[in-house]
């Protein structure tokens, strides 16, 4: 029986943890597995010809938010050109909602609700032995065309009952790996899938190391902990984190945790941390009282903000805020106001995101309650509420396109906080607003735009918002660009230091020059240092950082072509 495993991911670089947990699964059992990942991104009769190429006589989805269209659009298409095709759905976009996917879905034989590790090996034993209506917990049928479905399938316990997923695997470099140390969680948020079961179930300490130790070893760009709140332990977060430290390598370990949770030792735990190690998701979600009570979820924002204000002190964790914009009770008014104060924390990413109305949960059941309009296809979400009109969510949704390009993209940094703090008094929102509303009357929004394309259009949004300031926009924006990347030909709208190449050329034949400024170049030639240094004379610069230089020449210093800069140098004022 050739049985094939399909994810189809949001990403290329992802990998999908349920489709190797559930190939360890059978093998144990005594089934072999073909896994087949692809991205939504590839068109789907590539992946309808991938799949078909295995002749499977089974093949079992991993569904999501993100993919399910897709799925059962390739489901449809299996059956027509291989009837005899069992196909099997599971995962969390179709665990609440097995009967009306199988009504609406001829094409999907059998749906796995919950966990599926334990219930997999039986229902390919039973495919294997020609029943077509097993009776197992948690898999639905069909009878003729009238869906059948079963409880939820058990829940794995104890945990370490878990196969380990990433057997067998060679080095897998530029991927994330997920990886998963508990189930559970012990809020209770009303949009969460995970509020749905009660409790958190945790693997053992000793399985824990083995793991990550194996993984470690298969050199990932980062390994990304599935758990949905890594900290609700925080004496066993601290142990698995101290393990982690000990490993050799470069891979990142990314975790979710819960800001309300920190107490002070396990924050003065994370302040001695090596630099780039970890990287923390925090969802914040809202800071208003009103909403965080009607969603379930306990919050206290003068600690937690004091909390996320010490580790972004300490600047050693990537930290990764988290909004969610139509929760009940939130309006434009108090969003702007959670946004603002999230923001003047400075996380290294913050991510706007956008309420879901998920099947099953109980914010879906009472969206009555809030006269909730949203989208009856995934991701399901919100369009309006009796807090927010559809209008207002549609200008959020062009703030978000702007700060994903370019604060959550590292671009213009020090500009932007130039200008937020001394034209907009720190009001970033409305920053933001007025941008994504020039963003969106010039044409850009939902269109791809190069980074330096998107300094040009900001400095034409200032120019136009500030016309006496022309000359500062051009320095400051100027210098952001020469700080991020290594470049020699400027965008259109700016230009370079007409004597700056000159003037180099010149320091770097004076005695002691490069000896002071660019040691590590000590001994190579002038052509080959001009190749990873720039100067540039600057007579406007950013000065709302305490470290910032002042105007004059500068020299930047880079590891390689189109990285950032290593460091950036005073070599003196112009006269």
């Amino acid at each position: 029986m050739q049985v094939l495993l399909c994810a189809i991911n949001a990403k290329y670089i992802h990998s999908n943890l349920a489709v190797l947990y559930l190939r360890q699964a059978a093998l144990r059992a005594g089934f072999d597995s073909v896994i087949r990942e692809f991205s939504i991104n590839e068109p789907i009769g590539y992946i309808l010809s991938e799949l078909h190429r295995h002749r499977p006589d089974v093949v079992a989805f991993s569904c999501y938010i993100w993919n399910i269209e897709m799925v059962l659009k390739l489901s449809d298409d299996i059956k027509k050109i291989n009837p005899q095709c069992a196909v099997i759905l599971g995962g969390p976009e179709v665990s609440f909602c097995a009967e009306e996917i199988q009504a609406a879905h001829p094409s999907v034989d059998y749906v796995i609700s919950g966990e599926g590790e334990a219930v997999w090996p039986l229902l390919l034993a039973a495919l294997q032995q020609g029943e077509i209506h097993p009776r197992l917990p948690g898999v639905a049928f069909r009878v003729g065309q009238i869906p059948v479905s079963q409880d939820s399938s058990p829940l794995v316990a104890p945990l370490d009952e878990l196969p380990y997923p990433y057997e067998g695997m060679d080095q897998i470099q530029k991927q994330i790996l997920y990886y998963e140390s508990s189930r559970g969680c012990p809020f209770k948020c009303s949009y969460c899938i995970s509020s749905l079961q009660s409790g958190v179930r945790f693997m053992s300490l000793h399985r824990v190391k083995t793991d990550l130790e194996h993984m470690n070893a298969l050199k990932p760009l980062e390994i990304k902990f599935v758990d949905r709140t890594f900290n609700c332990d925080q004496t066993r977060a601290q142990t698995i984190m101290e393990f982690i430290t000990g490993l050799p390598g470069q891979t990142r370990y990314h975790m979710e945790i819960s800001p309300q949770l920190l107490n002070e030792s396990f924050l003065n735990y994370l302040e001695k941390l090596p630099q780039q190690r970890f990287a923390f998701e925090i969802g914040v979600q809202s800071t208003h009282g009103p909403t965080l009570k009607a969603i379930n979820r306990p919050g206290d924002w003068d600690k937690i903000s004091t909390y996320i204000r010490r580790l972004r002190r300490a600047d050693n964790i990537h930290l990764h805020l988290d909004l969610i914009a139509g929760l009940p009770e939130e309006s434009y008014s108090t969003f702007k106001t959670a946004f603002n104060q999230v923001y003047k924390l400075k996380p290294h990413h913050l991510q706007l995101g956008f309420l879901k109305m998920l099947p099953g949960t109980r914010m879906r059941l009472e969206a009555e309650n809030g006269h909730y309009q949203f989208q009856s296809h995934p991701p399901y979400e919100v369009l309006s509420s009796s807090w927010l009109s559809y209008e207002e969510m549609v200008l959020l949704h062009h703030i978000e396109d702007v700060l994903e390009k370019y604060y959550n993209a590292g671009l213009a940094q020090a500009t932007l906080e130039e200008i937020i703090t001394r034209r907009y008094d720190n009001d970033a929102f409305s920053f933001w607003e007025d941008l994504a509303a020039y963003w969106y009357q010039e044409g850009h929004y939902g269109i791809g735009v190069s980074p330096a394309e998107r300094y040009g259009i900001i400095k034409r949004f200032l120019d136009r918002e500030y016309p006496e300031s022309r000359e500062q926009h051009h320095d400051w924006l100027k210098f952001d660009l020469l700080r991020d990347r290594l470049s020699f030909n400027l965008p259109a709208g700016f230009h370079s230091s007409p004597d700056g190449s000159e003037t180099l050329n010149k320091l770097l034949k004076q005695s002691g020059f490069i000896e002071q400024y660019l040691p590590e170049f000590e001994g190579q030639s002038i052509r080959e240092i001009k190749k990873r240094a720039i100067l540039e004379h600057f007579k406007y610069l950013p000065q709302s950082r305490e470290t910032a230089p002042h105007p004059g020449l500068l020299l930047f210093v880079y590891p390689e072509k189109g990285q950032p800069a290593r460091r950036v140098e005073e070599v003196g004022l112009a006269e």
